[in-house]
């Protein structure tokens, strides 16, 4: 199988999510991007799939003192962010390609060299997101802490 694959286990339903494929839309998701006032080089990157991420980032700011010119949120495009937003493996795949050329695109277009990047997305699609920031500038992840509704640096990625 390839990064990014995965089989359902729900009963009476097989399918694949795999990295490879042709999608039926190549732009499943709403881009909204946003200008700001800080470093050029760096973008805050949103990905609200299965949850509104705004809150959290509003809360999370302040404390992360992060600076960035660029920002852009991907959200599903024809309802607002829901556990149910990814409908099958050909949706992941488009999701997964059109977050993967944006960010590509950021970095090789814009100058930006450093992605903040806060998700709320299915693991496995998580996977297939990872499989396309293969080789794009630096990226920095930050993971949800729902006990103080805050986010929080984990790694990053070079």
């Amino acid at each position: 199988m390839s990064s990014g694959d995965k089989t359902n286990t729900q009963p009476g339903l097989t399918s694949q999510w795999s990295t490879t494929g042709t999608p039926t839309d190549p732009t499943p998701l709403r881009l909204l991007p946003f200008d700001d006032k800080g470093d050029a080089q760096s973008a805050l990157v949103e990905i609200a799939i299965s949850r509104n991420t705004a809150p959290g980032i509003a809360q999370s700011l302040p404390s992360l003192g992060l600076s960035f010119k660029h920002r852009i949120r991907f959200e599903p495009k024809d309802e607002p962010p829901n556990s149910d937003a990814v409908k099958d493996a050909s949706h992941a795949l488009a999701m997964a390609r059109q977050i993967g050329k944006e960010l590509r695109s950021l970095c090789d277009n814009k100058g930006i060299s450093h992605l903040y990047l806060f998700a709320a997305l299915p693991v496995e699609l998580a996977a297939m997101v990872g499989h396309q920031l293969n080789a794009v500038c630096a990226v920095t992840l930050y993971y949800y802490r729902n006990s103080d509704k805050r986010y929080v640096p984990v790694c990053t990625l070079k």
